[in-house]
């Protein structure tokens, strides 16, 4: 009988490609030909084993049809690091070890290090196959991820890079003095400095270098002509560690990719200086925390406010504009009250995060980069975390500085044409005054007292998909009704909305069912296809006891919100919930609480399936 499939192969052979290893292995064993042809679509992806246990298994679906599989595998990832110990790792390893030279069409190895050092013993015992030269995979990438190598990797890598002769790309961090005397030496180990080309990836993740380290590392710069990814973790006390290592690395022209931490003067003055055509920059001005897990300030805090403009990032950079697509800056301060100017296009900018920052002056990123697509912003504010009380003389100030924003964009006529993302806090947004349309809004928490501001910023985005992160608990009343923003223009074009919503065990007077009606009526006349809730009763003071503990007592009587949410019928809700929206394609809603009770209602391609289970039983 015939097993070749009666559907295009083509297709099936899709299905493999996106399917779960365990149902692409499911799905081979239903016919030869699948069994046959299937494991060279599966074996075309990237591999990933993330424990010694997986390695056995992998190793007898490669074996099978005499061993022809290996041929197929073209990248493999091995992650250890969170993987429970096992009983023999060491054999497995060593299994793994001697498969290598089977694996003949191997191009990339990624191998992600971890505390017991299972990573390193797999890399000795590749090092022993060094009979194995002329028959070893022919490597073209070896990726060593963080938490990086051990010293006793370094010292075995030597042997691997020599048996990897088609190696071109070698990705890998560096987290102390020792490890980079080791990397220099692994590196000198051919004659023609070939292997320093085979550079593309340097995390450099040490405090500082001594004299002699830092010498060296400036003379090896020069011959990483194809170092396209660098990270600094802690960069100022490391380019002061030489005076000719910013300058190293402010010549070299291959790096697309700098991320740098700790960043101070030495930093930015490399930056103004870069050869290289920058593509992705991510700086953190915060200083690296000391042993007791407190920070230094920041670089903007030891400066004059008078001296920020100098560091702005449309001026900063200037010298990449033509290939800047993302910037991600970390306590980088602007002043609100002074623009840089004349200010830089910047065509390819994409992506721009600031976390930490100072109040917005919006329109120079709107002059500066006409493309953005997405707009991450956090400021650094009291006014922008839940907790903390709202400042209510610093309201004014809030809305002065959202009027402006909005008033230099309507004066200019521009703004972005349109954002496809933003995230970041309600204040963040409310100040920003953006009067361009966002397509995906995704909001931090926000003090009930800064619910009036939901109003006015959805009116401008008309979010198509929406997502506020532990809304409040305390949604309407006298504070303001959050989903009034849902009823006219600013909920016309919704088409998916997710609510997290915390409800502290404090907070007595809530009542969920009084809120998802309110909810309900708001979403009525949307046109909204999904629909995601999820509502968790938690405890309002951490120092309490564990939430769980504290719930299992039977000794402990309801709380007044807890007993309306106890009563509340969720799935007679859930279904007059579709009934009022049939536009609705996917929906879950779920209720954790109070009291170990949990409840589920779903709907998915027009089935329903509710679920209530309750741990243990409610006090009487």
């Amino acid at each position: 009988m015939d097993s070749r499939p009666l559907l295009n192969a083509d297709v099936l052979f899709q299905v493999i490609a996106v399917s779960s290893l365990q149902d692409a292995a499911r799905f081979i064993r239903t016919s030869r030909f699948f069994y046959s042809e299937g494991p060279k679509i599966l074996l075309r992806r990237s591999i990933a084993l993330t424990s010694p246990t997986e390695i056995s298994p992998f190793l007898t679906f490669l074996s099978a049809q005499d061993r022809i599989r290996f041929q197929f595998l073209r990248s493999l990832h091995l992650d250890f690091s969170s993987a429970l110990p096992s009983n023999n790792p060491s054999s497995s390893l060593s299994q793994l070890a001697d498969a290598f030279p089977l694996m003949t069409h191997l191009r990339s190895l990624s191998l992600v290090f971890d505390k017991g050092h299972v990573m390193s013993t797999l890399v000795s015992s590749i090092s022993s196959l060094r009979e194995y030269t002329t028959t070893f995979p022919p490597l073209r990438s070896l990726q060593l991820l963080e938490p990086g190598p051990s010293d006793e990797c370094f010292r075995t890598l030597a042997p691997v890079l020599l048996i990897a002769s088609n190696l071109d790309s070698f990705q890998l961090s560096v987290q102390s003095q020792g490890q980079l005397f080791r990397l220099l030496a692994l590196l000198n180990v051919q004659p023609d400095r070939r292997l320093f080309t085979t550079i593309r990836s340097l995390s450099l993740l040490m405090p500082t270098l001594n004299t002699q380290a830092s010498s060296d590392l400036v003379s090896a710069l020069p011959y990483m002509t194809n170092l396209s990814s660098l990270q600094l973790t802690n960069s100022e006390e490391l380019l002061g560690c030489h005076p000719g290592l910013a300058v190293a690395f402010a010549a070299l022209t291959s790096i697309r990719e700098l991320r740098m931490g700790a960043v101070g003067e030495l930093g930015l003055n490399m930056l103004k200086s870069f050869k290289s055509l920058l593509v992705h920059v991510s700086l953190n001005f915060l200083r690296s925390f000391e042993e007791d897990e407190t920070y230094e300030e920041g670089f903007f805090e030891q400066l004059d406010e008078n001296q920020w403009p100098q560091y702005h990032p449309l001026k900063l950079l200037s010298r990449v504009a033509p290939t800047l697509e993302e910037l991600d800056g970390h306590h980088w301060y602007t002043a609100a009250d002074t623009t840089p100017d004349p200010v830089s296009v910047y065509p390819n900018m994409r992506k721009l995060s600031l976390r930490n920052a100072s109040f917005p002056r919006v329109m120079p990123y709107i002059r500066a980069y006409p493309n953005l697509t997405s707009l991450v912003y956090h400021m650094d504010d009291p006014g922008c975390t839940v907790d903390h009380p709202v400042d209510f003389d610093a309201i004014g100030h809030y809305g002065s500085q959202r009027r402006l924003n909005e008033s230099e964009q309507t004066s200019a006529g521009l703004t972005w044409e349109r954002l496809e993302t933003f995230e970041g806090g309600l204040l963040d947004l409310y100040i920003l005054g953006l009067t361009c349309r966002i397509d995906c809004l995704v909001l931090d928490p926000f003090h009930p007292d800064l619910t009036y501001q939901f109003l006015p910023v959805m009116l401008l985005a008309c979010p198509r998909r929406l997502t506020l992160n532990d809304l409040p608990g305390q949604l309407c009343g006298a504070r303001g009704d959050a989903f009034a923003a849902f009823r006219g223009a600013g909920g016309s074009r919704l088409e998916s909305l997710t609510i997290k919503a915390e409800v502290p065990d404090g907070n007595g007077y809530l009542d969920v069912a009084a809120s998802l009606e309110e909810l309900l009526l708001s979403l009525s006349h949307s046109t909204l296809r999904e629909f995601n809730l999820t509502i968790k009763f938690v405890a309002s003071n951490p120092r309490q006891p564990d939430q769980s503990q504290l719930h299992r007592s039977t000794n402990v009587p309801l709380r007044f919100a807890e007993r309306l949410a106890e009563k509340f019928d969720l799935e007679t809700y859930t279904r007059r919930f579709l009934h009022a929206l049939p536009t609705v394609q996917h929906l879950h809603i779920a209720l954790s609480g109070p009291r170990g009770r949990f409840r589920d209602a779903v709907m998915e391609n027009g089935e329903f399936d509710f679920t209530d289970i309750r741990t243990y039983s409610l006090p009487r």
